[in-house]
């Protein structure tokens, strides 16, 4: 595999990254919430869409729209310093070069550190992507099969959420229809459905 996506041996890196990333997100049993008032959310897709060719097309098209350099791949669930580095060595930080192929990024997604079924397409439950200068961050939750795109709110969010394909992109009654095949209530879901999709996001 190409050094650029190897899984990261540099535990202090990751722990930094976590870090970061707890400030950003908060924790709720339904969806990680925004803390963190730096960001808005700019589109929702399903989650599954992630393991494609056109998926790292979208993530070289944000990397145009800001400063260039590498963007990255955490894996937050689980938790990957208990879970991968006491017996792996490593913890799945990865660094994406905008050069990079879809066929290597799909690769990396496979990727299993153990030879068992420990890659990122089958094990992780939330991971994210985030590009250097943290102009965006696109959160995937499994366990929710929702992804959501995250800029800097004074970013034109449209530049970003045009890198998707429109037809992946879920407005408010898509997120709905997708939330009631869950056990949650309607006021549940009407409220859910708020935080996620981003509906101020212009």
């Amino acid at each position: 595999m190409n050094h650029s996506l190897q899984w990261s041996s540099d535990i202090a890196r990751m722990k930094a990254e976590l870090s970061w990333l707890d400030a950003v997100f908060v924790a709720e049993p339904e969806a990680q919430l925004l803390s963190s008032k730096a960001y808005r959310v700019v589109a929702t897709i399903d989650s599954g869409r992630v393991f494609s060719r056109r998926f790292y097309e979208a993530i070289r098209c944000w990397g145009r729209q800001g400063a260039v350099g590498p963007a990255f791949l955490v894996v937050r669930s689980p938790d990957p310093i208990a879970y991968y580095w006491g017996d792996f060595g490593v913890v799945p930080l990865v660094e994406i070069s905008m050069s990079t192929s879809g066929d290597l990024f799909l690769e990396t997604l496979h990727f299993e550190p153990s030879g068992g079924a420990d890659s990122i397409s089958t094990l992780a439950e939330e991971f994210v992507f985030f590009d250097d200068s943290r102009d965006w961050i696109f959160l995937v939750e499994r366990n929710g099969e929702l992804a959501r795109l995250f800029v800097k709110v004074n970013a034109d969010g449209d530049q970003y959420k045009n890198c998707l394909p429109q037809e992946w992109c879920f407005d408010a009654r898509d997120v709905e229809e997708h939330l009631q095949r869950f056990a949650l209530s309607p006021s549940e879901i009407g409220e859910i459905a708020k935080t996620v999709i981003g509906l101020s996001a212009k």
